[in-house]
């Protein structure tokens, strides 16, 4: 039976993600930008920034740093299926515009619950019955991960609208207890769904 169980989790999984693969394509599946590639997406621009102000004479460290950070970008980027650029200005527009929009929580939620959803079913009529993990429909946990995330994010928006209305000694009374009271997996989280 716990065999039964693992095999049905595994197809499940599997049809899952070929499902979310085949209509979001691979190529918007990506994990954020860690603090390193941060930092060298920042100093590259800086030194873009010095190039196009002062020049640069080849093969010096800031020219060198340009090319190994746009080198990092692109790395994380992958390469574009057309390089040449026809109109340079409403690409770099269209690049921003790309580069600014972020998956919410919630758009996240329904691809991946949709393709829950459709692997559910297709074990239904494949015979393997309902899907679940610890006695617990795979649906059902999703479910409860969604609500906990909304949850998160409404205590964080209440968060910052009671921090927007205190004074500063309030503020920072706030804002210490939150530090020694929140692991660093914890601020991160936070972090990130505050953007």
């Amino acid at each position: 039976m716990y065999r039964r169980k693992i095999i049905i989790l595994s197809i499940t999984l599997l049809i899952s993600v070929v499902l979310c693969g085949l209509f979001s394509g691979c190529d918007t599946l990506r994990l954020a930008p860690s603090e390193s590639q941060r930092q060298v997406a920042f100093r590259t621009y800086l030194n873009a920034r010095a190039v196009d102000a002062n020049g640069a004479d080849a093969r010096t460290p800031a020219t060198k740093q340009l090319v190994e950070g746009t080198g990092a970008s692109l790395q994380f980027t992958g390469m574009p299926t057309t390089p040449e650029i026809a109109d340079y200005e409403s690409t770099l527009q269209a690049a921003y515009a790309d580069a600014a929009k972020r998956p919410t929580t919630e758009k996240v939620f329904d691809a991946v619950g949709e393709g829950l959803t459709l692997a559910e079913q297709l074990a239904i009529l494949f015979g393997f019955g309902g899907t679940t993990l610890g006695g617990v429909k795979l649906a059902e946990w999703f479910a409860r991960a969604r609500k906990k995330s909304q949850g998160l994010q409404e205590i964080i928006d209440a968060n910052r609208d009671f921090l927007a209305a205190v004074d500063e000694q309030a503020r920072g009374v706030f804002k210490a207890a939150q530090n020694n009271k929140q692991s660093m997996a914890t601020k991160k989280l936070v972090a990130e769904l505050k953007i």
